[in-house]
């Protein structure tokens, strides 16, 4: 009888410290939203509004001059939206990773998207634009700008030889995986 009263006494030891932490976890998230909420450019878990405006941006390039690809990112808080990924374990929530690969329609041709709207993602870590016709940039030396960039998806694309600039090599320190597969490459690589 003594052993069944200790093994029923720790049983409830660790019920009550798993709740008692559970309440603890519940607090600290509620004071990180409460927290992140003074900011003026970002609210509870949001994107931020540069970064909304500059994938609307994006969205708006991609879909040139008549497609709809992307319809489904509208609303206020682009860290919902389909292939956008923001870092919500910091308190500004920046988009973290964007995937576009294979949206844009085939009858729209071949795209030339202008590298500097990407510069505004400042945390961006991924950027997967595989299959959408891309057969050349504007303004391409602004990919080295993407300082925190740890993967570039560029495959099944039209790129030639000077698709990618020469300064991604030197001017990204985290850079460890681009994509280049079904391109137009030559025997001469970008780094």
């Amino acid at each position: 009888m003594g052993m069944r009263c200790i093994r029923l006494l720790h049983s409830y030891k660790v019920a009550v410290e798993f709740l008692v932490t559970l309440f603890l976890l519940l607090l600290r998230f509620d004071g990180c939203q409460a927290s992140s909420s003074s900011s003026p450019t970002t609210t509870t878990h949001r994107c931020v509004e540069e970064e909304r405006r500059a994938l609307l941006q994006l969205r708006d390039s991609f879909n040139f001059p008549n497609g709809h690809a992307l319809s489904y990112w509208v609303g206020d808080d682009c860290c919902k939206w389909k292939g956008v990924e923001c870092d919500l374990f910091s308190s500004t929530s920046r988009v973290i990773s964007i995937d576009i690969s294979y949206e844009r329609q085939s009858e729209q041709g071949t795209w030339y998207p202008n590298a500097t709207l990407f510069t505004e993602f400042k945390q961006l870590q991924t950027l997967d634009l595989s299959g959408n016709k891309i057969s050349g940039w504007i303004n391409v030396q602004a990919l080295c700008q993407l300082h925190n960039l740890k993967e570039l998806w560029v495959g099944g694309n039209n790129l030639g030889d000077d698709g990618l600039p020469w300064c991604l090599g030197r001017s990204l320190p985290f850079l460890e995986e681009v994509s280049l597969w079904g391109n137009n490459r030559g025997p001469s690589g970008i780094f």
